[in-house]
């Protein structure tokens, strides 16, 4: 076997040996997943060679490139420490052997996917990934979650069908091509087929408007399921098939439109996700919002056309995977001791949880778009891609470009509030005692915590000319100016020179005094401030109360439509069965009537009539058997 199948191989066969031998579950399990990651790294550096093909009983078509190589490489890393986390994270989870092989299985076929190199074996991938998360999900979801599951399964089967469907029809129309052909978009079955790939993309990955099964999931959900699906393998598999769609199968400079369809997507993505994600006060469903919103500048990178912007939106994708699952892993750690999301009990655990608040702080700012974290880089390149639209005649930039940026300010201050609300202010009486918690759990996050800072400071020579720039297919040409090692020298020397002025002055310890409100004195217990009402006073804004409003009320969930749509369906269908049932017993009854008026004249009590109608039944008898 090759290292391409000895990469999916492998995850399965330990997997189920994991299943099967339960003292050493834990054992090969880890194997399983450390085997996956070692292979995906030995594939990621040859793909930096050499392009490879290779076929599978005539049946499955393997192929690795530049871009494939670095998915599949992150595919493996985030499996195996999704995996690492759970193992104490889920400890006493009844389930936790079939989560930990569903675990393994998904990320195997998602380095299948990302390995497939023609459109049949896309389809056979993809479908049997569907499965798995649809199980993954089922074994996952708590009791009360049946709702936020059934919408799950909805929307991403609904979109995975038509993706499907636009695959079908590019093989009906030229037979089992590979994913590299770089069709025209300037005919309409490619056109169509482009459109039915980008909606089960944007399932996918969770842009508007088929995003609502995320922020619904997150409340049902474990953080490691939360982290591991929404957060990183969707992220990267759905802007992978979108690039892949985009610019290698097909050829989106060829169509005006279509870029442009893909720019508004991604910036009504950007706004309308963070706007909910301000007024959210349930962690998991305000990183959900985030989660969402970050797609959008993934989408409008690639939407423009231009290689800065491209690149811009994969680097994203990247940075996006990275700070986002080290989010819901830190938020999940301060669930783990306190059993609670809502941001109203939280605060003040800063100093309890030293190093998840640093892991949540740096993710934090990274997702914030602050320098010189990785999140600020890659949506400086997305704002120089969709800058340099004018220069095509492109007038709608500057309306792409305010979503951007505004998106960035309100994303910044959505995570002050959730900061300080878990973190800072005065910590409830009932969480004194809590504690850090241990090294697996923290370690995950703070290896990606690390990356961010890493990816950010030292973006150009290490993630951007070691994995963005080689994957792409064209030549990248920077045109803005910005330094992350000197704005990083700068920042830290600024820094110190604060901390050095602020030593020069007067320290003075915090006091405490009482806190007198209608000449009452507040308890301690009452003293406690969250920051669950920051921001409330937006949703009363003129422009945005309505919105809000509908929001809240589920009118941009398309899942809702298609509920109703389905339910006005089922309702004819069922008039129209009732209708058909009536019917069939009218006439049953009208031929009984006949009939029964039939034998009550035979009744008559005269024996020639008797005799008339014996003689006629065994005529009729008689001519059936000779019939």
């Amino acid at each position: 076997m090759s290292s391409f199948e000895l990469l999916i191989v492998l995850p399965i066969i330990f997997g189920f040996l994991g299943y099967l031998i339960n003292f050493l579950r834990n054992e090969f399990y880890f194997l399983g997943a450390f085997l996956n990651f070692y292979y995906a790294i030995r594939i990621f550096l040859m793909s930096r060679k050499i392009e490879i093909t290779r076929k599978i009983f005539d049946v499955l078509n393997f192929s690795i490139d530049k871009l494939s190589g670095f998915i599949i490489l992150f595919i493996s890393l985030f499996t195996l420490l999704i995996l690492i986390y759970s193992i104490r994270y889920l400890k006493y989870y009844e389930k936790k052997k079939e989560y930990f092989y569903y675990l393994l299985l998904i990320g195997a076929i998602g380095c299948g996917i990302a390995l497939a190199g023609d459109i049949l074996t896309l389809i056979i991938f993809w479908g049997i990934l569907l499965s798995l998360i649809f199980g993954f999900f089922q074994l996952t979801t708590k009791n009360n979650g049946e709702s936020a599951f059934i919408k799950s399964i909805f929307i991403l089967g609904l979109s995975d069908f038509l993706l499907i469907l636009g695959l079908a029809l590019l093989f009906i129309s030229y037979g089992n091509i590979s994913l590299n052909w770089r069709l025209s978009l300037n005919n309409t079955i490619n056109i169509l087929a482009f459109i039915l790939i980008t909606i089960g993309c944007f399932a996918k990955a969770g842009a508007i408007p088929l995003h609502s099964w995320i922020p619904d999931i997150s409340k049902v959900m474990p953080a490691s399921t939360m982290a591991f699906i929404p957060a990183s393998l969707d992220k990267l598999l759905g802007i992978y098939l979108l690039l892949r769609a985009s610019y290698y199968l097909f050829d989106l400079n060829t169509n005006f439109i279509l870029k442009n369809y893909l720019m508004i997507i991604g910036s009504i993505t950007i706004l309308a996700a963070v706007l909910m994600a301000l007024i959210q006060k349930e962690a998991m469903r305000l990183l959900s919002f985030h989660a969402v919103s970050q797609v959008g500048y993934m989408v409008l990178g690639i939407g423009t056309g231009i290689p800065i912007g491209i690149a811009g939106g994969l680097f994203h994708m990247l940075n996006n995977v990275i700070y986002k699952t080290a989010l819901f892993l830190t938020t999940g750690q301060v669930e783990f001791w306190t059993k609670e999301t809502k941001i109203e009990k939280l605060g003040g655990l800063a100093t309890n949880m030293p190093i998840t608040f640093t892991s949540f702080l740096i993710s934090a700012l990274a997702i914030s778009g602050i320098p010189p974290l990785n999140g600020f880089f890659s949506k400086w390149m997305v704002y120089q891609g969709v800058i340099y639209l004018y220069k095509e005649g492109n007038y709608l930039f500057p309306l792409y470009l305010l979503a951007a940026m505004l998106g960035s300010i309100l994303t910044l201050a959505s995570f002050l509030k959730l900061t300080h609300s878990i973190f800072l202010g005065e910590r409830p009486k009932e969480y004194e005692r809590i504690k850090e918690v241990n090294f697996s759990l923290w370690f995950p996050s703070t290896l990606l915590a690390f990356l961010c800072v890493l990816f950010g400071i030292l973006a150009i020579p290490l993630p951007l000319k070691g994995l963005i720039y080689p994957s792409l297919p064209f030549k990248i040409e920077e045109f803005g100016f910005w330094q992350p090692l000197l704005a990083f020298i700068l920042i830290i020397l600024g820094t110190i020179i604060g901390f050095i002025i602020y030593l020069l002055r007067t320290i003075k310890k915090v006091e405490r005094k009482e806190i007198f409100v209608g000449g009452e004195m507040l308890k301690e217990e009452e003293r406690h401030f969250s920051g669950d009402q920051f921001y409330s006073p937006i949703k009363e804004a003129p422009l945005l109360s309505k919105g809000y409003e509908f929001g809240e009320e589920g009118s941009f969930d398309f899942y809702n439509y298609f509920k109703a749509i389905f339910g006005v369906l089922s309702l004819l269908f069922k008039k129209v069965i009732d209708y058909i049932l009536e019917l069939i017993y009218q006439v049953i009854a009208y031929l009984s009537e006949i009939f029964g008026g039939l034998l009550r004249k035979i009744q008559s009590g005269i024996l020639s009539d008797y005799l008339v109608v014996i003689f006629i039944g065994i005529i009729i008898i008689l001519l059936i058997l000779v019939l």
